[in-house]
């Protein structure tokens, strides 16, 4: 979609400029807490910097002390069938879907064998036409020898047959959830939960995407459009209403829950059955907090992948020092020190060989997160943000920017869906 590195350059000086001074007043803040943790400890420092090191402490210490909650005591209201129920019902609402799990009967040993193993027929409603979309299966727990991250998979992408008949898609959610036990169900956090929406984000891409080749099928897209779909359907779940629908505290699903509950409790009134709205608030505000220094750190990697992809020469690239690169860059960007300033200069440590993308397949392309919020943003501002359960735009968004995948150039997608060019270089949501 950015076509040249030069629009991918200025997008990035765009995105520092607007960040910089916010990240100024976080390190200010965490300058000051510091300040008062050592003074309360009897420890003076001498210079008024703040490390590496010392970032995330007082990240986090700021964020217990503005948000304090017990993210355990959140996860009560999200057990995972509950939770996965309600954002069926949002995703159904909005694109008129429907989500048909197959029973124990209709699947094979293997699949029985294994908790958290399900596969899902996906069909349109009637309303829609009530048409077969595709086969989703769904792998939920950690086991030996799984990949121990989330994410979605292809096992089939859709296209047409020679015989002009649809070759459905059948693809795979996969997560690493906390297991149930016998007393116990699995309970999530909101990262948890996020990471849940982003991921079935892409597989309703896939389910509702119509192309002709399956190479444009779904999120087989430009890179920079393929995490925008996603990005924007995870904007629901930080809306005050979606958050308290989905929830359900774990002890109003049955009387032995309850008295388990009551058990680990036992001088606490019964929980409500939905989240209190004091929480919901702080969940939300929780995520806005201390976040400009965490794009800063993204900006500094974005920044350290387009500079080492794009030399001048073949001995420039040989004759780049890429720690003192990787330490230049992040100093000059995050603003943060690090043993430079304490006499070790730039040349100290590996940094840039923990980044793993420029060797993964985002080679020159590390910039699609930082650009993807922007556009998924512009939509979710556009469209949903009045009314996150407006069903005229929520059908309105699968036909115009999923159905296509990568069958046109995802720019006159967007056009197509906002009535004009996508705000590019940002959406004033993006800097709160």
């Amino acid at each position: 979609m950015t076509k040249t590195p030069d629009v991918v350059i200025s997008f990035l000086e765009d995105h520092r400029k607007r960040l910089t001074p916010e990240g100024a007043i976080e390190i200010k803040k965490f300058l000051d807490l510091k300040e008062a943790d050592l003074r309360s400890r009897g420890e003076f420092a001498d210079d008024r910097k703040l490390y590496l090191w010392d970032s995330d402490f007082y990240s986090r210490m700021n964020s217990e002390r503005v948000h304090s909650f017990d993210r355990n005591k959140v996860a009560e209201y999200f057990p995972l069938d509950k939770m996965f129920i309600g954002l069926c019902e949002v995703y159904e609402h909005l694109f008129g879907m429907q989500f048909i799990e197959m029973t124990h009967e209709q699947l094979d040993d293997v699949v029985e064998q294994e908790k958290g193993l399900a596969m899902i027929w996906v069909w349109d409603n009637d309303e829609e036409g009530g048409e077969f979309l595709g086969y989703l299966y769904i792998d939920l727990f950690p086991r030996i020898g799984k990949y121990n991250h989330a994410g979605h998979y292809y096992l089939r992408p859709g296209f047409i047959r020679e015989d002009g008949k649809r070759s459905y898609l059948a693809s795979a959610l996969v997560m690493n959830l906390s297991k149930p036990t016998s007393t116990k169900l699995s309970l999530l956090k909101a990262e948890e939960i996020r990471s849940f929406f982003h991921e079935l984000g892409h597989a309703v891409h896939c389910l509702v995407s119509r192309t002709k080749y399956k190479v444009f099928h779904g999120p087989l897209t430009d890179r920079d459009f393929s995490e925008v779909p996603n990005m924007m359907l995870e904007n629901f779940f930080w809306q005050f209403r979606h958050i308290k629908d989905i929830s359900h505290h774990y002890a109003h699903i049955s009387p032995e829950y309850m008295a388990f509950w009551r058990k680990m409790n036992p001088s606490a009134n019964s929980p409500p059955l939905k989240i209190p709205n004091e929480l919901v608030t702080t969940i939300i505000d929780s995520r806005r907090s201390d976040r400009v220094l965490q794009h800063l750190n993204q900006l500094h990697l974005t920044n350290f992948d387009m500079k080492i992809h794009s030399p001048e020469t073949h001995k420039e690239i040989e004759e780049t020092n890429f720690a003192e690169l990787w330490n230049r860059q992040r100093k000059e960007i995050t603003m943060l020190s690090g043993p430079e300033d304490l006499g070790q200069g730039y040349e100290w440590g590996h940094g840039y060989t923990s980044f793993r993308a420029p060797m993964g397949n985002y080679d020159a392309g590390y910039y699609v997160y930082r650009l993807s919020q922007v556009y998924s943003l512009d939509i979710f501002c556009t469209a949903f943000q009045a009314d996150t359960m407006n069903a005229k735009e929520g059908r309105r968004f699968p036909y115009t920017v999923l159905e296509p995948g990568g069958s046109q150039d995802e720019m006159i997608t967007m056009e197509n869906f906002l009535g004009r060019k996508p705000a590019f270089f940002g959406n004033r949501h993006m800097w709160k």
